[in-house]
């Protein structure tokens, strides 16, 4: 009968309950077996029973009775995996970013340097993304770094978080993403599918739109929005060449719309652009007179976004001429006009400098 022998050099070895059941099953098998064939037998099947068993140091046959000697400073560790898509979340404010990995880590984390946050497309043709700055990393508990974010992210695209691994480095005297046992994390780049940020965004497949009054422009998010609305001076619409049409009033009429109420109607095909400056941010409540959610979160400033002007109905001046008579001069618009119309007092006419 096949006796074993195990002898370690620590004072507590988790690979011995695997060592011993290897010996179990090889007592009846291998008792007949020379020595060298039961030396190979039993390294065999340490090494196929166990991945984590780089722990022979020596295996010694004597007789009938295996001696084996484990090291606790050659067992070997599967390096932990990057984090998957759902365990990459952001908070609601949008400001931080949570990796969680399946084994404990290290506290000698990697710098910010070796991270990276970007928001946009990933995919081509389309690929158009930002880059949102890491202000600092901390091992938040044993299986979650926590990236604190010198920006905003809002919740219209799912941010990609990219690390880069410094030297491969088996020892916890580095700082790296690593296990306890100082097993590194490759270098990754994951795209989140976790909880996302509930900072409102404009709604990438709706942009701003002028409406058919010509006078006013709806902006759509794409989170529902608190009633608090920002001071019309908030916002800065342009026409034209850059000409300022000012905001008179700002109104929510749906959940997910802002409409802007414009001193002056403008006329179809006019470039229009809009900007919203917000105001300091206060995600506590959604009290404060600014876009938001209805939990508080407040939107981000934007400048000078194109708006789409098909729709506007505001008549527009095509042609201008004298008749014949000297005295009368037509104006020609692109839209029927109705039998009301402008004063005399609200034109002015000039010839050669002079008015007339």
């Amino acid at each position: 009968m096949l006796k074993g022998i195990v002898q370690t050099r620590m004072g507590r070895c988790s690979c011995l309950p695997i060592v011993q059941a290897v010996l179990k099953s090889l007592r009846d098998r291998c008792g007949s077996l020379g020595a060298e064939q039961r030396h190979q037998r039993v390294r065999s099947s340490l090494w196929n029973s166990a991945r984590l068993l780089r722990v022979v140091a020596a295996v010694t046959v004597l007789a009938s009775t295996l001696t084996i000697i484990i090291e606790p400073q050659r067992v070997l560790a599967v390096a932990p995996a990057a984090p998957a898509q759902s365990a990459i979340a952001v908070s609601a404010d949008g400001t931080r970013v949570t990796l969680t990995f399946t084994q404990d880590l290290h506290p000698n984390i990697a710098p910010k340097e070796q991270f990276k946050v970007t928001t946009g497309t990933y995919a081509a043709p389309t690929v158009q993304t930002v880059d949102v700055p890491v202000s600092s990393v901390e091992r938040t508990s044993a299986r979650v770094i926590t990236l604190t974010l010198a920006g905003v992210l809002d919740s219209n695209k799912a941010p990609k978080v990219a690390y880069t691994a410094p030297t491969i480095d088996n020892s916890t005297n580095n700082f790296a993403l690593q296990n306890t046992l100082g097993e590194d994390v490759a270098t990754f780049s994951v795209v989140s599918t976790g909880t996302q940020s509930l900072v409102p965004a404009l709604l990438a497949s709706t942009p701003p739109t002028l409406q058919a009054a010509g006078n006013t422009i709806q902006l759509t998010y794409n989170i529902a929005l608190a009633t608090v609305m920002p001071d019309p001076s908030a916002f800065t619409v342009t026409t034209g060449s850059g000409t300022i049409n000012p905001v008179l009033g700002v109104t929510r009429p749906s959940t997910l719309t802002v409409l802007l109420t414009l001193q002056n109607g403008v006329e179809a095909s006019t470039a229009v652009t809009v900007s919203y400056a917000a105001p300091t941010v206060d995600n506590a409540s959604a009290t404060n007179a600014a876009i938001q959610g209805t939990v508080g979160n407040d939107a981000q400033s934007f400048q000078g976004i194109t708006v789409t002007n098909t729709a506007s109905l505001v008549p527009k001046l095509t042609s201008a001429a004298v008749l014949a008579a000297g005295n009368v001069i037509e104006l020609t618009f692109n839209q029927t006009l109705a039998t009301t119309t402008a004063p005399a007092t609200a034109f002015a006419v000039t010839a050669n400098g002079l008015n007339m």
